[in-house]
This record gives structure tokens, C-alpha cells and sequence, in this order.
């Protein structure tokens, strides 16, 4: 872990637990309406609550945490980590 330690990094809000059970979408637009369970948010690196949710990203196969969501439209992990990295000037070059 010592050897892949970001050399440098900028604090930011972090929820602590972020996953797809965790945020609300709109009925109709699939948007984003709401992201819920913050009682383990506190400062830290936002990249920690992008690697959980990748880790726990549904995406239908047996190793996913939540094998059986049915979400058409989806993004897949390189695609969540695209948009991330659309608006965010943090540094994902460590992201597999």
C-alpha cells in the first residue's frame, strides 16, 4: 500500500459509505435526486468514496455485491469512472 500512496492530495467531503443503495434517483429522469446515510461523512480523499463505489458498483455479474439490480442504462465502471473524471480535477491515473 506504502508504494501506491497518492504524493500529494486535497482534503475534501467524503460520505464514508457510497454506494448505489445509498442514492435516490428520480422516478422519471433517472437523475440523481438525493444521496442519503451520512453519518460517516467527515474530511478526507473524495477518491476513497469513488473506489467503494466502484467495488460495489451493480453490474450484474456473481461478484458484484447487488448481482440482480435491474438498471437499463447503466453506466459500467469505466464509464462511472469517466464521468467522474468529467467533473472532478482530481487525479484518477491511479484508477484501474
Amino acid at each position: 500500500m506504502e508504494a501506491n500512496r497518492p504524493a500529494t492530495w486535497t482534503p475534501g467531503l467524503i460520505h464514508g459509505d457510497f454506494h448505489f443503495a445509498n442514492v435516490l434517483v428520480g422516478r422519471g429522469t433517472g437523475r440523481v435526486a438525493a444521496v442519503v446515510d451520512w453519518e460517516l461523512a467527515t474530511v478526507g480523499d473524495p477518491l476513497l468514496d469513488l473506489g467503494h463505489l466502484l467495488a460495489t458498483w451493480p453490474d450484474g455479474t456473481p461478484e458484484s455485491l447487488i448481482p440482480d439490480l435491474f438498471a437499463p442504462g447503466l453506466p459500467n465502471r469505466s464509464e462511472l469512472v469517466d464521468r467522474y473524471a468529467q467533473q472532478s480535477d482530481r487525479d484518477l491515473s491511479g484508477v484501474a
